[in-house]
């Protein structure tokens, strides 16, 4: 058999072995198969990504791949990212890899060994599915070929012509008469300023290429691309990619295509069958590269260092410096957390009764936090609960979102400051301005001139006397026109980059999941009820923002509004869902009006049944963690993921410039799709793959037999 992959070592090492005790996959298996396909010729570096990828498996993988008693997944991704696939599906090296399978089992574990063949190549075929669904959305995304012409290219076009302008040499000229005659030195100089020039241009059109929406595929087109491969295969693609993104230069053309992939084609499926860490993980590294390469990634900074100051990306102990607080313990502090604001929420919980926990692992550092349990109280059993913090990516575009809207904001209130001031005096005051500006370069002309220990000096002496000289221009203007005060005239100055921040708060998201509506009302009620919200008409004057502590008063819980709120509490849905909180809320409590407490947000379109609260949690050691409790009904819940109210198709509703409205037969796909992770992790194979993997056992059959005849 033919070894597939392409890159070779000069003194082959097995380093993906030295580190199979992190990686996280069974050692006697990868000694078979890397027999198989010499996987020992593996460079260090592709070693290194492929542990990396084994260790994000199994984190986003939790519970879910507890089911595999075989590990067939682990495997096919080790054969997928060492190899060379094209090579490995080819039927000759299929029917070696098949051999030495059986080989290695003894007869009475035949039918395990061909059970296990298929599992592995059945895989390693499904990717070829989806590279093709990828390759056919690329090539029908269409972009202008060049800027204010109407031509225009496809999406793959684009891409390629990129790799290859990053990836150039440069070159001699072919024009050049004289290129014949050209030094060595001569062709060396030309060849770097060819490429420098090329890499420019790669440079360029990848900024243009981020500028641009990510599009997700047509849903018909991705419920087809979900319907025709496994699950394993999907969620396999998904974290291989998402291991390449975190390995890959941020600005480069393959960074932004497994971006554009992820956009469009994996995150949306993840989220529909229910990956929901995956799909996180997905989303927010596209975010921050998105902001990163639009000349915004101060706000993914500022999202990092946010977390950080809440305790919960931490990295040190603040009480003793020397320790690194581990991952796991990160997040099982922001788990006890959690579980302080739930109890809180519904009253005391009974942990016997109840059970919570991290779904994700901490092996690969990859900071996504998904939690979920049982929580009991008094009148429930068993009311679910699941819960996330919210993920750098999402939470630097919400940043980058609000300041763009405070600074829209400023400038509107500028343009009207201006509007109602006449056009002489307008004149005047920029001609008044020019004066200083004028002032202001020939400061900054002479600072060159300035010695370094005098800069300081120089620079403050500078903001003085622009600062005397719009004082006196406006002191003169004043005099000139009689209907114009100072501050109007120094409101004319162009607003400045707008520096305040507001931090959303669903930093911490916990969402109670009811049975029906009747137990949501119960559960909305209780936490309102618990947490004080609702006061008597003497106290309404404190009625937001109240703080209650817990009884050893180690922590404060405070229900507290969001920022671009006046109340704490929030629902949204259609008519009938707040006609029923209303009436409930009214029924609790006699003699208010629910719409003093709570902020009703009426839609009868999307779908969408909620009601929120929001707070502040605050102890020493952590700081403060704002949070968002939600509750709906399990029914609302699943219309969130793979029903009406499915946030891919506010997606895509907002990529068509309208409201998508599903068809029946598209949600009972979702649905479908949705439905298959209760098999996720059997060994039986989808039906599609099947179709494909006896069709590749035949092959083998066929080719064996041939071969036997001939022998």
């Amino acid at each position: 058999m033919s070894n597939p992959t392409k890159e070779r070592t000069a003194n082959p090492v097995n380093n993906t072995l030295a580190h199979e005790a992190n990686a996280g996959f069974d050692k006697d298996r990868y000694d078979l198969y890397e027999k198989a396909l010499n996987l020992t010729n593996t460079p260090e570096s592709k070693t290194k990504r492929i542990v990396s990828g084994l260790s994000l498996m199994r984190d986003f993988a939790g519970e879910l791949f507890a089911k595999y008693s075989n590990h067939s997944a682990y495997t096919a991704y080790l054969l997928y990212t060492a190899g060379n696939r094209d090579e490995l599906l080819k039927t000759e090296n299929l029917a070696s890899l098949r051999h030495k399978m059986l080989e290695d089992h003894k007869k009475q574990w035949e039918v395990d060994a061909y059970k296990k063949f298929n599992q592995i190549v059945s895989m390693l075929q499904d990717t070829s599915q989806l590279s093709s669904a990828w390759s056919k959305f690329l090539n029908t995304q269409k972009m202008p070929s060049k800027p204010d012409t109407e031509n225009k290219e496809s999406l793959y076009t684009a891409i390629t012509k990129a790799r290859k302008l990053e990836k150039s040499k440069g070159r001699i000229k072919p024009s050049s008469a004289e290129s014949q005659y050209l030094t060595d030195e001569q062709k060396q100089s030309q060849l770097l300023e060819t490429a420098t020039h090329d890499r420019m241009q790669a440079e360029n059109l990848m900024q243009e290429l981020w500028q641009q929406p990510m599009n997700m595929l047509d849903l018909d087109d991705l419920l087809d691309a979900g319907e025709s491969v496994g699950l394993s295969t999907i969620f396999m693609e998904a974290v291989n990619t998402l291991n390449k993104l975190n390995n890959t230069r941020y600005d480069t053309s393959e960074a932004y295509e497994l971006a554009y992939k992820s956009e469009a084609l994996l995150a949306p499926l993840c989220e529909i069958i229910g990956f929901d860490g995956l799909a996180m993980a997905l989303r927010s590294k596209v975010i921050c590269l998105q902001l990163r390469n639009t000349g915004q990634g101060h706000f993914v900074d500022l999202a990092e260092r946010i977390l950080s100051e809440f305790g919960v990306l931490g990295t040190t102990d603040t009480d003793n410096p020397g320790h690194v607080i581990t991952a796991e313990e990160r997040n099982q502090n922001y788990c006890n957390i959690t579980e302080k604001i739930l109890a809180r929420m519904i009253g005391k919980t009974d942990k016997s009764g109840g059970d919570s926990k991290l779904v994700l692992g901490q092996e690969s550092n990859h900071n996504i936090v998904v939690g979920n349990g049982n929580c009991s109280y008094e009148w429930h059993t068993e009311l679910r609960a699941v819960w996330r913090l919210k993920s750098v990516g999402s939470l630097a575009r919400k940043l980058a979102e609000a300041a763009k809207k405070a600074e829209k904001q400023k400038r509107e209130e500028y343009q009207k400051i201006r509007t109602s001031i006449s056009p002489d005096i307008l004149q005047a005051y920029d001609d008044k301005m020019n004066s200083v500006k004028a002032k202001e370069k020939e400061r900054q002309d002479g600072r060159e001139f300035i010695p370094y220990e005098d800069l300081q000096a120089y620079d403050e002496n500078t903001i003085k006397i622009l600062d005397d000289l719009k004082a006196q221009c406006i002191d003169e203007l004043c005099e000139q026109f009689d209907d114009i005060t100072p501050q109007t005239l120094r409101s004319l100055s162009p607003p400045e980059k707008d520096s305040s921040l507001e931090v959303p708060f669903d930093i911490d998201g916990i969402t109670f999941i009811t049975e029906d509506r009747d137990e949501l009302l119960d559960v909305f009620l209780d936490m309102i009820n618990n947490n004080d919200i609702v006061t008597p008409p003497q106290d309404k004057a404190t009625q937001n923002n109240k703080t209650s502590t817990n009884e050893d008063d180690d922590y404060i819980i405070t229900p507290y509004a969001a920022p671009g709120r006046d109340k704490i509490l929030k629902v949204e849905g259609d008519t009938q869902f707040i006609e029923d909180i209303k009436a409930a809320f009214e029924a609790r409590y006699p003699g208010t009006r629910a719409e003093e407490y709570i902020d009703f947000k009426e839609d009868n379109k999307k779908g969408f049944r909620v009601a929120k609260m929001t707070g502040l949690y605050e102890d020493q050691a952590s700081g403060i963690l704002p949070f968002e409790v939600q509750v709906l009904t399990k029914e609302d819940r699943k219309a969130t993921r793979h029903g009406i109210a499915a946030h891919i198709l506010y997606k895509l509703g907002k990529q068509l410039g309208y409201q998508l409205q599903p068809t029946e037969e598209q949600l009972t796909r979702m649905s479908n799709l949705n439905r298959r992770k209760q098999d996720f992790g059997k060994t039986s194979l989808h039906q599609p793959s099947r179709s494909r993997i006896n069709n590749t056992n035949r092959k083998i059959d066929a080719m064996l037999a041939q071969a036997q005849l001939h022998s």
